[in-house]
């Protein structure tokens, strides 16, 4: 049950520093049938963030689309 979620993190290179009120994203990847991905809801410690991963001509991109009590930092964006 818990290896879809790992995957996800993995892929996605979401590294949550709870203790921190931070979250991570290093080196996103989308597997190449997946163009646009969003997570709603996602709780880091007592933070919550939206975020969207894109696929562009020039490599996967992360928006922040709203984050509540939580830093993201998007860290060295894979370029195709």
């Amino acid at each position: 049950a818990g290896s879809v979620p790992h995957l996800i993190e993995s892929l996605l290179g979401l590294v949550p520093e709870a203790f921190d009120a931070k979250l991570r994203v290093v080196r996103p990847m989308l597997p190449p049938f997946v163009h646009d991905l969003e997570l709603r809801d996602l709780r880091v410690g007592n933070g919550i963030a939206d975020l969207r991963f894109s696929r562009t001509p020039r490599g996967i991109t992360t928006e922040i689309l709203e984050a509540e009590n939580l830093d993201v930092v998007v860290e060295n964006e894979r370029f195709a």
